[in-house]
């Protein structure tokens, strides 16, 4: 906006400085035809003689009248049209005066809109700064208490487990069951044999014995 401003009034002043030149030509020129043809038409012309002149001065034939003679219809169309001119130069100067009034106005209403603009803008960032600073405060303690909380249930749920496998008794499985009692059949199984084995040679001994107190 400052630049187009800055555009703006450059063009003005180049503008301006123009039609004040040509309107001051077109006045001066104004000025001098005014001045040249207000002057008295009515100029003296050479007296004739009289009869007391000389004789060779009677006889000499009138001054042909070659002066410049002012055309009164021609510079009133001059004038006009230097009349016309002047018009619109000032007609032009006065419109861009107006225009350049209107848009410095325009940007000044608007610059002092975005300074007012700019200043709200700046408390809005002013407390939306402290409003992130405290949160970020906030944020921090949260995760600290968070991390703490964090390594605290790891703890617990740690010696939450050594508690279970120390207190807890999981249920066999069927196949463990049944491995547990075929172990205990077969040696039972095995006991029994062992004990006929043992009662076998037992009885062995004792009619061994027998034998040996008869024959004696």
């Amino acid at each position: 906006m400052d630049k187009i401003r800055e555009d703006e009034h450059a063009a003005f002043v180049a503008e301006k400085d123009d039609l004040e030149k040509g309107l001051e030509g077109v006045r001066k020129a104004l000025g001098m035809l005014r001045d040249y043809y207000s002057e008295d038409k009515g100029e003296s012309a050479s007296e004739p003689p009289s009869d007391e002149a000389p004789v060779f001065l009677q006889r000499q034939p009138e001054v042909p009248d070659t002066a410049h003679k002012k055309q009164g219809g021609a510079a009133s169309g001059i004038m006009e049209i230097l009349e016309m001119t002047e018009s619109d130069f000032a007609a032009g100067l006065a419109k861009a005066q107006t225009e350049e009034s209107d848009s410095q106005t325009e940007y000044d209403e608007a610059t002092k809109e975005n300074e007012v603009e700019t200043t709200t803008l700046e408390g809005q960032v002013k407390f939306k700064n402290k409003e992130y600073k405290q949160l970020d405060k906030t944020i921090s303690a949260l995760t600290s208490d968070r991390d703490s909380l964090m390594t605290e249930q790891g703890a617990v749920l740690e010696f939450s487990a050594k508690l279970k496998d120390r207190c807890i008794a999981e249920p066999e499985t069927y196949a463990e069951i049944k491995r547990r009692r075929d172990a205990e059949i077969t040696g039972l199984k095995e006991a029994l044999e062992i004990l006929k084995t043992e009662a076998a040679l037992l009885q062995r001994k004792q009619r061994s014995s027998r034998l040996r107190g008869q024959m004696l």
